[in-house]
């Protein structure tokens, strides 16, 4: 009679390749920045990711003025690690164009909310 422990361990490993390959696998990753502060004098910029999935991420950036003098209008400049796609945005205008790189995003103020106090 043949030796069965071949056909036991190759049937253990084919049983575990096959466990493994249909569990669904989650993607371990870090993300860079959750939570960041700028400083951009007259005004200081807060990063902060909400929501994180897949190749989509939520983000509140709020601009405050932390000098004494009303400041009228801004223009930020984001340059991310890779091409970034903006499907949303709130209290702000995209003005990047076709100059822009496909990973920068420049934004600038509403006309109606254009003086940060």
């Amino acid at each position: 009679m043949k030796d069965p422990r071949p056909f036991k361990v190759l049937s253990t490993l084919l049983t575990a390749v096959f466990l493994l390959s249909s569990a669904p696998l989650t993607e371990l990753r870090a993300d860079m920045d959750t939570h960041r502060e700028y400083s951009c004098d007259p005004l200081s910029v807060t990063y902060d990711q909400t929501a994180s999935w897949d190749n989509t991420t939520q983000a509140e950036l709020s601009i405050t003025n932390i000098s004494e003098e009303p400041v009228d209008g801004w223009t930020l400049e984001i340059v991310f690690p890779g091409d970034i796609t903006l499907t949303n945005i709130w209290n702000a205008l995209d003005i990047s164009d076709e100059t822009t790189g496909a990973d920068t995003l420049v934004v600038t103020n509403l006309k109606e909310k254009n003086v940060v106090s």
